[in-house]
């Protein structure tokens, strides 16, 4: 649970209890959602129509984007869910998003310093963690091109 008994009840006694209420469904929700894979399908339909249009604007085909989260990514479990009141579409959606501006502040750099993607030679994504950078690189040059290094092995 996020927060303990005592917490709630101190909340409450100083006649928040609007606060309590709210930090009590926020435990709930949290300890009701199962760390598990999720991908397009596992979205509910508008949620899914967000993110597809999503990367349709930023020129990604949303059938060969890789839009699969993992059950370990701690930047979507830990960061993205718990601030977007752990309701999976809309944490999805933002986790994606996110991928999307990173890629274009990258997109930015390469082409207005470095002269383009076709001027690149082999790139590194250190740090890379579950690849929200590198699921946009592979779609801009070709796989052999592109090193990743994480601390954790089982996120690359």
């Amino acid at each position: 649970m996020l927060f303990s008994t005592e917490q709630f009840k101190r909340v409450f006694r100083r006649g928040r209890r609007d606060s309590a209420r709210i930090l009590f469904a926020a435990a709930e929700a949290a300890e009701s959602t199962v760390q598990r894979e999720i991908g397009l399908d596992d979205l509910e339909p508008h949620y899914r129509r967000f993110v597809e249009d999503l990367l349709r604007r930023r020129g990604q085909n949303p059938a060969t984007w890789c839009a699969r989260i993992g059950a370990r990514d701690e930047m979507f479990w830990q960061a993205i869910l718990p601030g977007y009141g752990y309701r999976i579409g809309l944490s999805h959606w933002k986790y994606v998003e996110s991928c999307m501006r990173m890629f274009d502040v990258y997109r930015q750099i390469v082409e207005k310093i470095l002269g383009g993607f076709d001027r690149l030679g082999p790139v590194l994504d250190f740090g890379s963690g579950y690849g929200r950078l590198t699921r946009s690189l592979v779609h801009r040059l070709p796989r052999e091109k592109i090193w990743v290094s994480d601390l954790y092995g089982h996120a690359i």
